[in-house]
């Protein structure tokens, strides 16, 4: 006899009146189950609450008043990439995804090759431009000083990639890629 086949979940259907708990379960779930969707029944629908639940993985966000027969229909909507949200948070979530959008911007290395930066990465490539020295911009920003040449590099042109970018065809030595893991954790730190 062969062994039964392992069962997938598909969806989570969560209820977040549990104070605190619905959002770290989301947040479980989508990291323990691959590919599965979580949609939140909530008696309180809030704002806050909803992209919070949005950012951690969650598919739909719905309250839990919602007429039962209507939830084969909004399950079957996830299943097939639809979003499950009330209308009026719509406009919220085009909101957020706008101002997330805007915190990037391209920093042109050559008219083929462009790097998307950050807000925080602009904001040291900002004070490279203003002549600040490298210890102060490190000072400003509380981030190494070795975060700060690596960005002077990349606004120069120079990248371990395509050394051949650098100012007036001169070759910047790099140490490594702008995407180094290093850099992101010192960038992300306050």
């Amino acid at each position: 006899m062969d062994p039964p086949e392992p069962i997938r979940i598909l969806i989570a259907l969560l209820d977040f009146d549990a104070p605190g708990r619905g959002l770290r379960a989301v947040t479980e779930i989508v990291a323990r189950v691959p590919g599965v969707l979580c949609i939140v029944l909530t008696s309180r629908v809030e704002e806050e609450e909803f992209l919070a639940a949005m950012r951690a993985g969650a598919s739909g966000y719905l309250p839990d008043g919602l007429d039962p027969s209507r939830l084969p229909f909004v399950v079957a909507g996830v299943m097939r990439g639809e979003a499950a949200v009330p209308r009026h948070f719509v406009a919220r979530l085009i909101d957020e995804l706008r101002a997330r959008a805007r915190t990037r911007r391209n920093l042109t290395l050559s008219p083929e090759l462009s790097v998307e930066l950050t807000s925080r990465e602009w904001e040291a490539v900002e004070l490279l431009r203003q002549g600040l020295p490298t210890r102060e911009i490190a000072t400003q920003l509380g981030i190494s000083q070795v975060t700060v040449r690596r960005l002077e590099q990349l606004e120069r042109g120079g990248t371990r990639r395509h050394p051949e970018l650098g100012v007036g065809g001169a070759q910047v030595p790099a140490h490594r890629d702008l995407r180094d893991a290093e850099l992101r954790r010192d960038l992300a730190r306050r």
